[in-house]
C-alpha cells in the first residue's frame, strides 16, 4: 500500500531542457503538448531566447508591435491615461529629466515653428487680446506681478483685469 501512495505523490518541480535547473511549476508557462501540461524551458531562458529573436529579426519586430498597437490602440490610451492621471509625480519627474536630456532640441523646435508660423502666431495672439480670453488676462495679471497660485485663488482678478483693460479701451478709443 505505501508503495500505490508514493506513485500517486504529485512531483512540484520541473528540469528546465535548455539550462538543465530545477525549479518549480509556477517558473514554466502553461503548453497543454508539453509535460505536465508545461513548456520544456523556463521562463528565464525563453525570455534570453525571444530577446535574441527580437535583436536578430528588427524589422520583424517592428512591424509586429506595429500592428500590435494599432489592435489595441484604444487600451494602450486609456491605460496610459489613467497612469498619467494617478501617478502625476512619477509624469511630472519624467517630463523634467526629459526637458534636461532634449531641451536645446525642444527650443530648436519652438525657434523654427515660429519662424515658419510667425503670421498665424500674431493672428491668434492678436485675436487673444481682442477677445480678452482668460489666456491673455492671465499672462496680463503675471506681467503685473501676480504669481499663477495667486491668480488661481482669486478668480475674481481675472474679471476685474477684463473689466480694467475694456475700461482702458474705451477711453483711449482702442479696439
Amino acid at each position: 500500500m505505501q508503495g500505490v501512495r508514493n506513485t500517486n505523490k504529485v512531483m512540484e518541480t520541473k528540469k528546465c531542457s535548455k539550462c538543465g535547473v530545477e525549479y518549480g511549476f509556477s517558473f514554466f508557462q502553461k503548453c497543454k503538448l508539453g509535460k505536465f501540461g508545461l513548456r520544456a524551458e523556463c521562463n528565464k531562458c525563453r525570455a534570453y531566447r525571444m530577446n535574441q529573436k527580437r535583436k536578430e529579426n528588427p524589422e520583424k519586430e517592428k512591424v509586429k508591435r506595429a500592428s500590435s498597437y494599432t489592435r489595441n490602440k484604444e487600451k494602450i490610451c486609456e491605460k496610459k491615461r489613467l497612469f498619467t492621471k494617478n501617478n502625476p509625480e512619477i509624469i511630472k519627474e519624467k517630463n523634467k529629466n526629459n526637458y534636461l536630456k532634449h531641451g536645446s532640441k525642444y527650443r530648436q523646435r519652438q525657434r523654427e515653428y515660429y519662424i515658419n508660423n510667425k503670421l498665424n502666431i500674431r493672428t491668434k495672439r492678436n485675436e487673444s487680446v481682442k477677445q480678452l480670453e482668460p489666456a491673455y488676462l492671465k499672462y496680463q495679471l503675471r506681467k503685473g506681478g501676480f504669481t499663477l497660485n495667486e491668480i488661481h485663488s482669486f478668480s475674481e482678478l481675472i474679471e476685474v483685469k477684463k473689466i480694467i483693460i475694456q475700461t482702458k479701451r474705451l477711453v483711449y478709443g482702442i479696439n
